[in-house]
């Protein structure tokens, strides 16, 4: 069994059922957890109930009810905000917007440390994400654009 680190924050056993918390990376499969606990202790072990309280960093308290969603009681979030590389902001009238909005190939010049990902945006908008390719010649290539 390997597992990635992972912290056991609580336990609690009732009868035959135990309840606990763990604060893991992602790639941790609690669910394999469980399979090679009733293993070691050789009973059979399932599980009842998995809730992901924390992703990344947005916490549940931040979602939203399947019915507040129905009627329309969300907010979207901005992309901006959960991208975790770095965000190039451009002007309209900037050679890396003519080429971020058609999907075009990016000099790496334009960064001193060169990043393997980073994002375009213009006006708090975000316009594409771009990886780092070295093939060849190295430059940045598009992975996704939004240009509406």
């Amino acid at each position: 069994m390997y597992y990635t680190i992972f912290d056991i924050y609580d336990i609690e056993i009732n009868n035959t059922k135990v309840k606990f918390t763990v604060h893991c990376s992602k790639g941790t499969y609690i669910r394999s957890i469980i399979d090679d606990l009733g293993k070691m202790l050789n009973i059979p072990c399932c599980m009842e109930e998995l809730k992901r309280v924390k992703s990344g960093k947005f916490l549940i308290e931040q979602s939203y009810e399947i019915d507040e969603i129905k009627i329309g009681n969300f907010q979207l979030i901005n992309p901006m905000e959960i991208l975790d590389m770095p965000i190039v902001n451009v002007g309209k009238n900037s050679d890396t917007y003519k080429k971020a909005i058609n999907g075009m190939k990016i000099s790496p010049n334009i960064f001193e440390q060169k990043p393997n990902r980073f994002a375009v945006s213009c006006d708090e908008k975000l316009i594409a994400i771009y990886e780092l390719c070295t093939v060849e010649i190295p430059h940045y290539k598009s992975i996704r654009v939004w240009n509406d």
